[in-house]
Order: structure tokens, then C-alpha cells, then sequence
């Protein structure tokens, strides 16, 4: 018998059917964890915005043949949400009424503004809600990152909206997931039940096991992360220049967009300007597939110099191919990542710490080889099938502490 009932899940990033095959955002992943999810389901419907009969999809396919998607109006982003709503309400609530009514429990992920209707729906028909919050809305959201005078105001006051609407939800919910420790303190004082959670792309087929890396020259390190000032990047720029200085052979592939052209021309820049044009390789937005797994079987160590993070499923996929991580103890990396065993931890902002930190993954064999090991064993646990199973027996226990699980 699945672990849960009829389950609608409700996600934010935009979808495009053509011909009756779903393509997702190439940055959209939660599709992924969601087909190991649904297996825990007594049915399972995915619920988006949906563009329908485009003539050239864009991006790559997404294999939800396991359960039904239901598409709303369709929308990219949030400011285009809002700004279609007045001819759109109707239908959402239209949708969310009909959709709630079918389902015996709704999960959402934050930020998601659409998701006040079904919030409004399942509270009024009694049905138990689940919120998953992926990153810090506050910190994180591309309305903030990036941004200076008038826009970053109206950010802030947006993203401070965000927030305190998910703090309404929150004490709607029966279960509240978290990426990272850091937003479990911050919803605790809302929902009974409050857990730190993961929802990797890594199958146990994709897995890679080596004993070590770093066994010839240069050593190449791989960082994936959309292009944005929040990232860190400029530290790690450093930290490779400061390397290489020291004598220290570097190659840096970097995957990830921008949706600043500025910010990523700056980054090219400071490139030039530290001699690190032939050292770092610029590969743009990478799908998760193929390519990106030959960058992290290629690459020697994984890099996460991030100033702000939740709980990045990126570090789960570097351990998937057997790379020692360095990262910025920051968000829930701290939670996840521990200092000398799994992974060496630098202060953010700090280009020093953290070409010391890749130095000593270079330099001393036993520590590196000593880490691959213990991260290799926390992959095995960090799987999709993994977290799937685990994310639905706790939101089943949590039914059934609030009296709205099965008999």
C-alpha cells in the first residue's frame, strides 16, 4: 500500500507540452525527485504553469509519464504572474477547487503565489497541506541578488511579502520540509512538524565511485551555479589566481547562466584582468544529463563558494561522482557538509580560506582520499529513491500525528 494518498503537487516553474511531451526549464529539476515521489503515491498529479502546442519547445524533456500534469496559466516568472492576474484569477481558483477537491493532499513548493488559492481551498474542505521550502526567499530571489537603489527596495518589499506569506501557510501545514537548518529555525515557531529535507536528481544508477581524484595535472575544479553575485564567484576567481601564483596548476569549469548580461560580462572581466582566460571555461546553462555528469567525472574537486544557500542539491551530485567538496559554511551546507570528514567548510567571502582549503585537498593525499570515502558512503543515502522514500513516510507520519492520515 503507498505510504500516501491522492497527492496534487504544486510547483512554480514553467512547463511546455507539444505534441503530449512535456518539456521543463533546463534549470528545472524538482520534475526529477517528483517521478521517485509519486512511486509513494496512491495517484500523483503535477500541477504548473503550462504552455501548450509551442512550434519550437525549448529545453529538455521531461519524463512524467508516472503520473498527470495539469497545466494553469501560463507565466516565467513571478513579476509576469502578477501582471496577467486580472485575467487569470478566475481560472486559478476555478482550477484549485476543482483540483483540491480531487486530492486528499496538497504539497507545495515556496515561492509559489499561486499556491494561496489551493492553500484557501484545502483549508476550507480540510484537506492536510505540505510546504517545501527549497531557499531563502529573502536572500536568495533573483528580485534581490544583483540589484541596487529603487529595484533593490521594491525587491526587498516583495520578497518581505513572500515571506510572511509563507509564514501563513506554514501554520496551515502539517508538514513544513526545509532545505537546510537554517529556514527550520525560521518556520518552527508555525507548524507542529518542521524537518530538514532533500530532494536530489542523482538515481543510484547515475552513481560513480572513485578512490580518489587530483592525480594529475591541472587540477580541475568544477562549480555550478547560476551566474549571480550571491555565488561568490569573484572569491573563487581570486582563489584560483592565488593558486596558480603559488605554483599550483588550475582549471575552473564553471556551468550556470546569467540573467544579467552585465554581471556576466563583469565575470569574463575580472577573468582577464587576474590571467584567468585559458583557466576558466565559461559553459553556460548546462541540462541536467550528460554533459554536466562529464564535467564532474573530469573534475578533480568540487567547489561551492556561495555568500547565501539553502541547502544546494549540488553538493549530493558532486558526491555522486566521488569529488571532494569546499564550500562556504553558509545556509544548510553546514548541516550537510562537515569539516574535515566529508568536505572541508571556508568562511564566506574569503578568496584566502578558500584557496588554502582547495590547496590542502591538492596537497595532502590521506585527508582527500579520506573524505571521497565518507562522501562516497553519504551518497549511497543521498540518492532520489533515497529522499523520496524518506520525505514521504515523514509527511505520512506527520498525517497521521494531526489526525489526517490514513486509518
Amino acid at each position: 500500500m503507498p505510504l500516501l494518498p491522492r497527492t496534487l503537487l504544486l510547483l512554480d516553474e514553467p512547463f511546455m507540452e507539444s505534441q503530449g511531451t512535456y518539456y521543463c526549464p533546463a534549470g528545472s529539476t524538482l520534475w526529477r525527485f517528483a517521478v521517485k515521489f509519486a512511486e509513494h503515491c496512491e495517484s500523483f498529479t503535477f500541477y504548473v504553469p503550462l504552455e501548450r502546442n509551442t512550434a519550437e519547445p525549448q529545453g529538455p524533456v521531461a519524463h512524467v509519464n508516472r503520473f498527470r500534469v495539469v497545466g494553469r496559466p501560463y507565466y516565467e516568472a513571478i513579476k509576469d504572474y502578477y501582471r496577467h492576474l486580472p485575467r487569470t484569477q478566475r481560472k486559478l481558483k476555478e482550477q484549485a477547487r476543482q483540483l483540491v477537491a480531487e486530492h486528499d493532499l496538497i504539497i507545495f513548493r515556496v515561492p509559489a503565489p499561486a499556491a494561496k488559492y489551493s492553500v484557501r481551498e484545502a483549508t476550507q474542505m480540510g484537506k492536510p497541506l505540505v510546504m517545501l521550502v527549497a531557499g531563502d526567499v529573502t536572500k536568495q530571489s533573483r528580485w534581490v541578488a544583483d540589484r541596487t537603489g529603487p529595484i533593490a527596495w521594491a525587491g526587498r518589499l516583495a520578497t518581505g511579502l513572500l515571506r510572511r506569506q509563507e509564514h501563513e501557510f506554514a501554520r496551515r501545514c502539517v508538514f513544513v520540509g526545509t532545505w537546510g537548518d537554517e529556514l527550520r529555525e525560521v518556520f518552527l515557531p508555525d507548524c507542529p512538524r518542521v524537518e530538514v529535507c532533500q530532494d536530489p536528481n542523482i538515481t543510484r544508477a547515475q552513481l560513480t565511485h572513485r578512490e580518489d581524484t587530483c592525480l594529475q595535472q591541472p587540477t580541475r575544479l568544477v562549480r555550478v551555479c547560476r551566474l549571480l553575485s550571491s555565488k561568490g564567484l569573484e572569491y573563487l576567481f581570486e582563489a584560483i589566481a592565488k593558486l596558480i601564483d603559488s605554483g599550483k596548476p588550475i582549471k575552473l569549469d564553471l556551468a550556470g547562466g546569467g540573467d544579467d548580461p552585465a554581471y556576466v560580462q563583469s565575470l569574463h572581466d575580472l577573468a582577464k584582468k587576474l590571467g584567468l582566460a585559458d583557466q576558466i571555461t565559461f559553459h553556460g546553462t548546462l541540462a541536467f544529463g550528460e554533459k554536466l555528469f562529464n564535467l564532474f567525472r573530469n573534475a578533480d574537486i568540487h567547489v561551492i563558494s556561495s555568500l547565501g544557500e539553502g541547502l544546494p542539491r549540488i553538493i549530493a551530485e558532486g558526491r555522486a561522482f566521488s569529488l571532494p567538496t569546499v564550500a562556504t559554511s553558509v545556509g544548510g551546507i553546514p548541516s550537510v557538509v562537515h569539516d574535515g570528514e566529508d568536505g572541508l567548510l571556508v568562511p564566506p567571502s574569503d578568496a584566502d580560506a578558500l584557496a588554502v582549503a582547495i590547496g590542502r585537498i591538492i596537497d595532502d593525499h590521506e585527508l582527500r582520499r579520506r573524505i571521497i570515502a565518507r562522501s562516497w558512503e553519504i551518497a549511497q543515502q543521498s540518492t532520489a529513491e533515497y529522499h523520496a522514500e524518506k520525505l514521504a513516510q515523514r509527511i505520512a507520519d506527520a498525517m497521521v500525528a494531526a489526525g489526517s492520515g490514513r486509518p
